[in-house]
């Protein structure tokens, strides 16, 4: 499963915290095969940001096919994503 960002990641940030293999910025990949519980977790809660408007953040600590590897996500539930860097 890829979800994608709405603007892509520098990779070569992930490099500073020893996270290798990192050629594409554009989305966070989970192997739903290998975590199928928690896949449907992440997209539920992905597509609840989505609709509702919502932050979120998405921890990753390894890569996966040149991808950032998705581990954990949390829906936070008092702010709103806004719509530039300068909102914030």
């Amino acid at each position: 499963m890829l979800a994608y960002f709405k603007d892509a990641i520098n990779t070569a940030h992930p490099g500073g915290v020893g996270i290798s293999g990192i050629t594409l910025g554009a989305a966070v990949a989970l192997d739903a095969d290998t975590y199928p519980k928690f896949s449907k977790y992440f997209y539920s809660t992905l597509l609840t940001a989505h609709s509702t408007g919502k932050c979120m953040i998405i921890h990753m600590k390894e890569s996966t096919s040149e991808y950032l590897q998705a581990d954990r996500i949390w829906l936070l539930e008092n702010l709103k994503v806004p719509n530039s860097l300068y909102e914030l």
